[in-house]
């Protein structure tokens, strides 16, 4: 047998490796799920641990994933980006599209949507967002222009397109007061407005139902839609933009597809949904197939 040379060997051992790597890449054997600690879309401490909207779909999608096996890593929206944009078998679940996440990841079929998120506030101050209020809602652009109001959001959140690019427009300025936090971080927005830090907060409203309980503090607030605003809002499970991701979006879409109008998977993941808004997310799914 003839030897081969140190380049030839070279060559070969690098196309191998190549075809290992590729191979890595796109096997299905391994996926390691990313949760936060979003109330009440995870849940990672206290009485209802594990009983979030999202923590019930994690579960579900992974009994109907046997073969593979499953990690889950808790990381805030931030880094959970930054490790959907490497090569590793990550998902992450519970994400609102938007045109500047497409560029990032890969979005799923929607598994879920929500109610656009509106402006909670103290009754006490309605008087001052009272100019700007339509029957539709608050003119949020007009409003932040105004500047009477500081308006909490938390870091990484996206509260849909729309609501996304006004508020970029007003990030530099003392208007928006961006909440920095590994968990919790809703309740600590409840009690920035309770203490007087900031005088409106971005929350959906199944937020809203699970972190105040007290329905004395509750009383003392409204939630009020934003205009302009979108219906509702889809919910995505992402991944890479890797032959790994497309690979397992191709396992992942059909199960959600089958899920999404299931009644027992609704009833898990609209747990923390009130009924009337409950029915309208069941009718605006059936429009999705």
């Amino acid at each position: 047998m003839t030897n081969l040379s140190n380049p030839t060997r070279v060559f070969w051992a690098g196309a191998l490796f190549l075809l290992a790597m590729r191979g890595w890449s796109t096997d299905l054997n391994e996926v390691k799920w990313l949760i936060d600690d979003q109330p009440p879309q995870f849940i990672l401490g206290g009485p209802d641990q594990g009983n979030g909207s999202v923590d019930a779909a994690l579960r579900f999608f992974q009994q109907r994933l046997p073969d593979l096996v499953h990690t889950v890593t808790q990381a805030n929206v931030q880094r959970s980006l930054a490790l959907l944009q490497t090569d590793g078998p990550y998902v992450g679940l519970g994400y609102v599209r938007t045109p500047e996440r497409e560029k990032m990841v890969l979005f799923s079929q929607p598994f879920s949507v929500v109610l656009p998120p509106g402006l909670l506030v103290r009754r006490m101050d309605l008087e001052k967002i009272r100019p700007f209020l339509l029957p539709d809602g608050v003119d949020l652009d007009p409003l932040l222009s105004s500047g009477v109001l500081r308006v909490g959001v938390a870091a990484g959140r996206s509260y849909g397109p729309v609501v996304d690019g006004i508020l970029a427009k007003y990030q530099s300025g003392s208007v928006i007061v961006t909440r920095f936090t590994a968990s919790g971080i809703m309740a600590g927005l409840v009690q920035m407005l309770d203490q007087g830090r900031v005088d409106a907060i971005f929350a959906f409203r199944s937020e809203v139902r699970y972190v105040i309980r007290d329905e004395s503090q509750l009383a003392k607030l409204m939630v009020l839609p934003v205009v302009p605003m979108g219906r509702m809002l889809t919910i995505h499970a992402v991944v890479p933009k890797t032959d790994w991701g497309r690979a397992f979006l191709e396992r992942l879409d059909p199960i959600i597809v089958k899920a999404r109008v299931d009644p027992g998977f609704r009833s898990l993941v609209d747990r923390w949904t009130d009924d009337e808004s409950r029915a309208a997310l069941a009718r605006f799914l059936k429009t999705l197939d």
